[in-house]
């Protein structure tokens, strides 16, 4: 990440609005070349105004430069309409998916944040191997009781009644 001495970066507190996505962490140097992270749950900006969630004091980067926001179960960012553009992973985009990581520039030559997603949390494997689809297939979706185990009779039983 590249330092610039003329680049604050300072986050802005809002109301919480919730949102079921994982959050994003932001991370850049302050002034005086430390590294500093700050974690959004909710949408957020990015510009030189004072009403950007993220204020950068760079003259590459628009007053309301871009914004970063939440879409499904991923980040999504887009510039708006910026002088400069933005650059994610060293390519100018308008509007784009957020990978797990990956830095922001502003503008060609502009301030740089790096971006961090929490790693997909991958599904536990069924027992024995079995996948989630063959063991819901085992315990629920026959009616069968006929060569059925005890405990399995029991969990269709008690799938019933819930």
């Amino acid at each position: 990440m590249e330092e610039s001495d003329n680049t604050v970066i300072l986050p802005k507190k809002r109301a919480h609005q919730p949102h079921a996505v994982s959050p994003i962490t932001v991370c850049f140097r302050d002034l005086d070349g430390r590294e500093q992270c700050v974690q959004f749950t909710r949408e957020f900006t990015i510009g030189r105004h004072e009403s950007s969630d993220v204020q950068l004091a760079d003259n590459a980067v628009s007053r309301h430069h871009a914004r970063i926001y939440p879409q499904l179960d991923t980040w999504q960012v887009q510039d708006l309409d910026s002088t400069n553009g933005i650059y994610l992973d060293g390519q100018r985009v308008q509007e784009a998916h957020l990978p797990p990581h990956a830095t922001l520039r502003f503008g060609a030559s502009g301030p740089t944040l790096r971006l961090a997603l929490p790693e997909p949390v991958q599904p536990t494997p069924a027992p024995d191997g079995a996948s989630m689809t063959q063991v819901i297939r085992h315990y629920f979706e026959s009616d069968e009781n006929a060569g059925a185990g005890e405990h399995t009779q029991m969990m269709r039983r008690a799938y019933k009644h819930v």
